[in-house]
């Protein structure tokens, strides 16, 4: 059960579409097990074989970055950048979850085609003007008006405050990696001023301890800011690696759990104490994240998602929410549990595979969500909602993952 309302880690149901085909097919097809793989009968036709190789060879082209298969999905993302993507995109439930969706359906686009430039340097002609669209976007007031009612400022203007504001960090991620792209774009200043102030925020608490809304902390949120500030300085050619090993240590030593190896969800902002269990969407997430600042802290952080937190479930594998002797319902971080399994998790474990060069992992992790976004049931009211602006850009970003 949440303890509070959530934090920008957007993902919670990014592939809404994905989950409906779990709940309507693996629920029928198999039961939850007490097992870790839950064993059915299955007859091979020449159809799945070929559906099966298919997919083999698409997951390999994109975990090798082949440039074709890495366009379909950017054009996707560049589609609805050029539309536009504002809070009403989304529905939830709640005001401050759109908010929180459009701004990382920006944030995701951004990282992606940053990372498809960074493979591909021929495309930056036509892909940094759609991220500079992107970044700008996320600086307006509309859309960080979720961020401005929780404090009752706007962020990006009480930069010389305390208050923490810890979801800039997914907007600095963006800015640091059009930086990265384009040195001298017209909101490079932003991106020196935002760094500065979530730096000194992140420095002058003694564990690295910075609000996403008053009251609440979410050690997903801290990687992001942590990402954002390494990315900044391999984009400006600044050292801020001092602090940085001070701040990636306070992470390893106050938000992993001992014993599974997972991220705590959340965080109280004055005992430092857990207020949600260590999970598998959180931890995949920030795996990504500070991979900006360090690819080995992040293959460790990823490992026992890894190693412990796979669920076989009718020839699929999906990643388990919550570690073994820890009992949750999931929620909008996670999305709704089948069989414990997480379809946030699941995503973006995706993009773990990738940076730890698993291409096993990645090749099955892919059947599973190329499975279920081509399901007629990852559809509601005849839109696909694994192709929602912010569907589309999560699935460019893990799958660019370096």
């Amino acid at each position: 059960m949440r303890h509070k309302k959530n934090t920008f880690k957007v993902v919670g149901t990014i592939l809404i579409g994905f989950l409906s085909a779990l709940l309507l097919k693996w629920v029928v097809f198999a039961p939850p097990s007490s097992t870790d793989t839950v064993q059915t009968s299955s007859v091979t036709t020449a159809s799945n074989a070929h559906s099966t190789e298919t997919n083999k060879s698409s997951a390999v082209s994109l975990f090798q970055g082949d440039l074709a298969s890495q366009k379909v999905l950017a054009q996707k993302v560049i589609a609805d950048i050029e539309r536009g993507i504002t809070a009403n995109d989304f529905q939830t439930g709640s005001a401050r979850y759109d908010g929180e969706w459009a701004v990382g359906s920006y944030q995701m686009a951004v990282l992606g085609l940053g990372q498809v430039i960074t493979a591909h340097p021929e495309m930056k002609a036509t892909y940094l003007p759609v991220m500079n669209r992107g970044v700008e976007a996320l600086l307006t007031p509309e859309m960080n008006q979720f961020g401005s009612e929780a404090w009752g400022s706007e962020g990006l203007r009480a930069l010389g405050t305390d208050d923490g504001h810890a979801y800039l960090g997914y907007t600095n991620l963006a800015l640091s990696m059009l930086r990265l792209h384009d040195p001298n774009n017209e909101l490079a200043s932003v991106n020196d001023a935002l760094t500065q102030a979530l730096l000194r925020r992140l420095e002058q608490t003694p564990y690295g301890i910075v609000e996403t809304y008053p009251n609440e902390v979410y050690p997903a949120d801290l990687a992001a800011v942590i990402g954002s500030i390494a990315l900044y300085d391999t984009a400006t050619g600044q050292d801020h690696s001092q602090p940085l090993k001070k701040l990636i240590n306070h992470f390893d030593q106050n938000y992993l759990d001992d014993k599974s190896g997972l991220v705590f969800q959340a965080i109280d902002a004055s005992s430092r104490e857990p207020v949600d269990h260590p999970r598998a969407s959180g931890t995949s997430l920030s795996a990504y994240f500070l991979s900006f600042a360090d690819s080995e802290v992040a293959s460790t952080v990823f490992q026992s998602v890894k190693e412990h937190q796979k669920l076989e479930i009718f020839n699929l594998v999906g990643i388990k929410e919550y570690p073994k002797g820890k009992i949750g319902d999931g929620d909008i971080d996670s999305g709704t549990l089948v069989s414990g399994v997480s379809p946030a998790a699941t995503a973006f474990a995706i993009s773990g595979a990738r940076i730890t060069q698993d291409l096993p992992l990645y090749q099955t992790l892919y059947k599973t969500v190329d499975f279920f976004g081509s399901s007629p049931l990852a559809t509601t009211e005849n839109q696909s909602l694994i192709e929602s602006p912010l569907g589309n850009a999560v699935l460019l970003a893990i799958l660019t993952a370096k």
